[in-house]
């Protein structure tokens, strides 16, 4: 029965296939052969000349002999037919990149103080990426959380973020596309000044804030494939929209929002420009600088600036060695202490991060 199904399963691929190009299927190849018998039939007729000395007479004498032979021969021709069966082609890029970075620090009888520390900090940065014809879709996320437990003081939160970048372009010339741009980024859980600090005094949380950025503008592209290694890209706005909600409205005023209320929105100029550049194999270069202006009010220095460089030395298949610098300045965000922790009438401050890490990188492509 085994062998009966698979003739049969045989036949019919080989009936399908046979009657054109298939081009809507997975990579394979099928041939025919095809033969044809052709026979014909003819008469072969042979002349014979037979020369003999007549005896009698001495002359030469010529005998001409008629054949009449009938014959069939038979003409085959053969062909081959291959069809090419082609993959269908990849309108979606997908890609996955997850990071984890862990220290280990343990002391014994050390001269600077005895605590033990430990850290972990966890990253996915996801693409899925579509192009057909005009028109191209890029959509990005960026999830990173750390954490970290120092002596016997509690777990403490080092980095939280979650954010979705989505941007659609539609090409008005080899190197412009028609863009739209939207962006929404928040964290998962509460932060807090410090590991000893009051669970109820936590400084953000979920939504709390979260951000909304809406742009329409033209966009320029060095080149237009996403995943060259060498690109720069500079998205021009003049019609952008941001929002800030606190969900949590006791963070209202921390973020500029009116007491008790959920949401500020801002309206104004935006740019955003992003370069990649690969030194060679092992060493790449990163930066995207994105600057806002909010024309609702411009009493206040009134531009945001976010602006992150990075720098990934590969070591291996799977460790990076990475420089981070991150650079915010929010005029709706304030403090309520200064740099080292003391009390501080609220203010506007520049913040700035860097981090040196040493990270095992799994990618995923399709």
């Amino acid at each position: 029965m085994r062998y009966l199904t698979t003739t049969a399963l045989s036949i019919f691929a080989l009936t399908v296939f046979a009657k054109g190009p298939q081009t809507d299927t997975i990579g394979m190849k099928i041939s025919r052969t095809q033969q044809t018998i052709q026979t014909t039939t003819y008469i072969e007729h042979t002349i014979d000349s037979i020369v003999s000395l007549d005896p009698k007479t001495g002359i030469n004498k010529i005998t001409i002999l008629t054949h009449d032979t009938l014959r069939t021969t038979e003409t085959t021709e053969v062909i081959d037919t291959n069809y090419l069966i082609s993959k269908p082609l990849k309108y979606w890029q997908l890609g996955s990149q997850n990071e984890a970075t862990t220290t280990i620090l343990f002391r014994t009888y050390w001269t600077d103080g005895n605590a033990n520390s430990y850290s972990l900090f966890l990253r996915n940065q996801s693409f899925a990426n579509y192009s057909r014809g005009l028109s191209s879709w890029r959509n990005e996320l960026d999830w990173r959380y750390g954490m970290q437990k120092q002596g016997s003081d509690p777990l403490f939160k080092t980095h939280d973020r979650f954010a979705i970048e989505s941007q659609y372009g539609f090409r008005a010339s080899t190197t412009w596309n028609y863009s739209a741009l939207f962006q929404f980024n928040t964290q998962l859980t509460k932060s807090y000044e410090s590991a000893t600090a009051d669970k109820e005094n936590y400084i953000s949380r979920f939504l709390s804030p979260a951000r909304f950025t809406f742009a329409l503008g033209m966009e320029y592209q060095s080149t237009p494939d996403k995943s060259a290694s060498n690109r720069t890209t500079l998205l021009l706005s003049p019609i952008a929209y941001r929002a800030t909600y606190v969900w949590d409205t006791i963070l209202s005023g921390r973020f500029g929002i009116h007491p008790h209320e959920h949401w500020l929105q801002t309206f104004g100029p935006m740019a955003m420009l992003t370069n990649k550049y690969r030194v060679n194999e092992d060493i790449a270069l990163g930066s995207k600088l994105e600057l806002f202006a909010n024309i609702l009010d411009m009493k206040d220095p009134f531009v945001t600036v976010d602006w992150k460089v990075n720098v990934d030395f590969r070591l291996s298949r799977y460790f990076t060695l990475s420089f981070e610098s991150w650079l915010i300045y929010d005029p709706n965000v304030f403090f309520d202490r200064d740099r080292k922790g003391n009390p501080v009438p609220e203010q506007r401050r520049w913040q700035y991060q860097q981090s040196w890490m040493l990270r095992f990188v799994h990618r995923f492509t399709n």
